[in-house]
Protein backbone atom coordinates (compact mmCIF):
# COMPACT_ATOMS: atom_id res chain seq x y z
CA UNK A 1 0.00 0.00 0.00
CA UNK A 2 1.48 3.67 -1.01
CA UNK A 3 1.05 6.10 1.88
CA UNK A 4 2.00 8.88 -0.87
CA UNK A 5 -0.73 11.83 -1.46
CA UNK A 6 -1.87 13.75 -4.13
CA UNK A 7 -1.75 17.73 -4.52
CA UNK A 8 -5.19 18.05 -5.74
CA UNK A 9 -7.41 15.31 -5.57
CA UNK A 10 -11.23 14.16 -6.82
CA UNK A 11 -12.93 16.71 -4.80
CA UNK A 12 -11.40 19.29 -7.06
CA UNK A 13 -10.65 22.37 -5.04
CA UNK A 14 -6.93 23.62 -4.78
CA UNK A 15 -6.17 24.56 -1.31
CA UNK A 16 -6.96 22.44 1.99
CA UNK A 17 -10.15 21.14 0.15
CA UNK A 18 -8.05 20.12 -2.54
CA UNK A 19 -5.53 18.01 -0.84
CA UNK A 20 -8.44 16.87 1.85
CA UNK A 21 -9.03 13.56 0.25
CA UNK A 22 -5.81 12.47 -0.69
CA UNK A 23 -4.63 13.69 2.93
CA UNK A 24 -7.88 11.69 4.39
CA UNK A 25 -7.08 8.42 2.32
CA UNK A 26 -3.68 8.37 3.16
CA UNK A 27 -4.42 8.45 7.12
CA UNK A 28 -7.02 5.68 6.06
CA UNK A 29 -4.02 3.61 5.22
CA UNK A 30 -1.88 4.40 7.91
CA UNK A 31 -4.83 3.88 10.41
CA UNK A 32 -5.76 0.31 9.56
CA UNK A 33 -2.48 -0.80 9.58
CA UNK A 34 -2.32 1.14 12.87
CA UNK A 35 -5.30 -0.40 14.34
CA UNK A 36 -3.56 -3.75 13.78
CA UNK A 37 -0.53 -3.07 16.07
CA UNK A 38 -2.42 0.01 18.53
CA UNK A 39 -6.32 -0.23 18.52
CA UNK A 40 -7.21 2.33 20.79
CA UNK A 41 -6.22 4.33 17.88
CA UNK A 42 -3.22 6.44 16.05
CA UNK A 43 -1.80 9.67 16.91
CA UNK A 44 0.08 11.47 14.59
CA UNK A 45 1.92 14.83 14.27
CA UNK A 46 3.05 16.72 11.28
CA UNK A 47 4.96 19.99 10.69
CA UNK A 48 2.37 22.52 10.79
CA UNK A 49 -1.04 23.81 9.71
CA UNK A 50 0.94 26.41 6.56
CA UNK A 51 -1.31 26.89 2.99
CA UNK A 52 -3.01 23.38 2.88
CA UNK A 53 -1.81 22.01 6.37
CA UNK A 54 -5.31 22.11 7.48
CA UNK A 55 -5.45 19.29 5.66
CA UNK A 56 -4.01 17.00 7.89
CA UNK A 57 -5.27 17.78 11.23
CA UNK A 58 -8.66 17.79 9.56
CA UNK A 59 -8.52 14.47 8.29
CA UNK A 60 -6.64 12.95 11.62
CA UNK A 61 -9.87 13.49 13.36
CA UNK A 62 -11.92 12.55 10.09
CA UNK A 63 -10.43 9.35 10.67
CA UNK A 64 -10.22 9.47 14.61
CA UNK A 65 -7.37 10.76 15.23
CA UNK A 66 -5.43 12.43 17.37
CA UNK A 67 -2.88 15.17 15.69
CA UNK A 68 -0.38 17.75 17.29
CA UNK A 69 0.86 20.00 14.64
CA UNK A 70 4.36 21.57 14.81
CA UNK A 71 4.33 25.28 13.26
CA UNK A 72 6.84 27.69 14.52
CA UNK A 73 4.77 30.57 12.81
CA UNK A 74 1.91 31.32 15.47
CA UNK A 75 -0.17 33.27 13.01
CA UNK A 76 -0.45 29.92 11.27
CA UNK A 77 -1.47 28.31 14.28
CA UNK A 78 -4.07 31.56 14.65
CA UNK A 79 -5.50 31.07 10.98
CA UNK A 80 -6.47 27.46 11.55
CA UNK A 81 -8.35 27.63 14.99
CA UNK A 82 -10.10 30.84 13.07
CA UNK A 83 -11.12 28.12 10.56
CA UNK A 84 -11.38 25.33 12.89
CA UNK A 85 -9.35 22.92 11.28
CA UNK A 86 -7.28 22.86 14.83
CA UNK A 87 -9.31 22.60 18.23
CA UNK A 88 -6.21 24.06 20.61
CA UNK A 89 -3.20 26.10 20.93
CA UNK A 90 -0.79 24.56 23.68
CA UNK A 91 1.67 27.04 24.56
CA UNK A 92 4.29 24.15 25.02
CA UNK A 93 5.23 20.82 23.17
CA UNK A 94 5.00 18.95 26.70
CA UNK A 95 1.58 20.58 26.92
CA UNK A 96 0.36 19.42 23.44
CA UNK A 97 1.53 15.88 24.31
CA UNK A 98 -0.45 15.93 27.49
CA UNK A 99 -3.46 16.99 25.82
CA UNK A 100 -2.73 14.12 23.29
CA UNK A 101 -2.40 12.00 26.01
CA UNK A 102 -5.50 12.94 27.71
CA UNK A 103 -7.48 12.43 24.35
CA UNK A 104 -6.02 9.42 23.52
CA UNK A 105 -6.94 8.09 27.00
CA UNK A 106 -10.42 9.26 27.18
CA UNK A 107 -11.60 8.45 23.28
CA UNK A 108 -11.60 11.93 21.88
CA UNK A 109 -10.91 13.44 19.34
CA UNK A 110 -8.12 16.18 19.23
CA UNK A 111 -6.09 18.53 16.92
CA UNK A 112 -4.15 20.62 18.73
CA UNK A 113 -0.95 22.92 17.44
CA UNK A 114 1.95 24.03 19.29
CA UNK A 115 4.75 26.57 18.53
CA UNK A 116 7.33 24.72 17.68
CA UNK A 117 9.89 23.60 14.75
CA UNK A 118 10.18 19.70 14.09
CA UNK A 119 13.93 19.73 15.93
CA UNK A 120 11.88 20.59 18.97
CA UNK A 121 10.23 17.47 18.84
CA UNK A 122 11.50 14.78 16.74
CA UNK A 123 14.73 12.81 18.41
CA UNK A 124 17.87 13.58 16.62
CA UNK A 125 19.36 10.12 15.05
Amino acid sequence: MSYGQMTAGSWIYIGTQGILQGTYETFAGGRAAALRRQPQGPAGAHRGPRRHGGAQPLAATMNEGVMIAVEVDERRIARRLETRYLDLFAPSVDEALARAREALEGGALSRSACSATPADVLPSS
